[in-house]
């Protein structure tokens, strides 16, 4: 581990050096040293900006891969976790609509893509209710026994 850093501490002195070698430079001496060298400043130019521009959407992406994997994960974990609900679809449907009865604010919460009720399918009612499970809602609601 100590090698590694201390090459990327070498490392960084000399990609540090060459930039400030680079910015001491006019821009006509700039432009003669490429035009020496045979490279084109233009195509140069986009290389560049394509470097710059894939290294950002990376990092972005990096974010977005790392919240992916996580909600995948926590869906796994609740998909191979038993929760105690009701046996039946329709009493299952009871029980979400006594939440809804007693913390409508969470109707809004839990059927942004349903806007009626009665559309969601037996599966939805399940997973919204064992949603609301892992996250404590039932255990601190008083609800009727169903």
């Amino acid at each position: 581990m100590r090698n590694k850093n201390n090459y990327d501490e070498q490392l960084a002195r000399i990609m540090n050096g060459l930039a400030d070698s680079v910015l001491d430079l006019s821009d006509s001496e700039l432009l003669a040293e490429l035009q020496e060298e045979g490279v084109d400043p233009q195509v140069e130019a986009e290389r560049t900006k394509n470097v710059l521009r894939a290294a950002s959407k990376a990092y972005r992406k990096r974010k977005l891969e790392e919240a992916q994997r996580t909600y995948e994960k926590r869906v796994a974990e609740m998909r191979a976790k038993s929760y105690e609900l009701p046996s039946s679809p329709s009493k299952q449907r009871e029980l979400l609509a006594a939440v809804i009865a007693v913390r409508p604010d969470l109707q809004s919460a839990l059927f942004t893509a349903h806007r009626d009720f009665r559309e969601l399918s037996d599966a939805d009612v399940e997973s919204f209710l064992k949603q609301l499970k892992e996250l404590g809602v039932l255990d601190t609601l008083k609800l009727p026994e169903l």
